[in-house]
């Protein structure tokens, strides 16, 4: 009797483990966050564009036309989005509300500081006879 009930409980790890990573043990599947990153000013798209879900591993860039696509399971997340020349920007949002409804983030060009910079370069040339 021990026995089955061993082979039992080895197999429902095994299936627990045989999982699709986006399945969750009650049926719950990732979600859909779709959306455009563009300039604040104009409406450009912001190809290249970070977008990370705070506090997790799941990330992307965003594509020539500055859309991105992220599978979160459902809950509240804040997405922090940076790119090069433009300001930091994050955004609050809750899944299954927003499953599939784009999201629209405009991004403040950077703030250019008004001190100097030096850049040197130099060179060296090695003449071997």
């Amino acid at each position: 009797m021990k026995f089955r009930t061993a082979i039992k409980t080895a197999g429902l790890w095994l299936f627990l483990f045989s999982l699709p990573p986006g399945l969750a043990v009650d049926g719950a599947a990732d979600m859909a966050v779709v959306g455009q990153v563009v300039r604040a000013i104009g409406g450009e798209p912001v190809p290249g564009a970070h977008v990370q879900a705070v506090g997790t591993t799941v990330e992307t860039t965003s594509g020539p036309d500055g859309t991105f696509q992220l599978r979160l399971p459902g809950g509240e997340y804040r997405l922090e989005i940076t790119a090069v020349g433009y300001a930091r920007s994050a955004i609050d949002l809750r899944l299954p509300i927003n499953d599939g409804e784009p999201v629209r983030i405009e991004l403040e060009p950077e703030e250019m500081s008004n001190s100097s910079k030096l850049v040197t370069c130099s060179s060296v040339r090695v003449t071997v006879s």
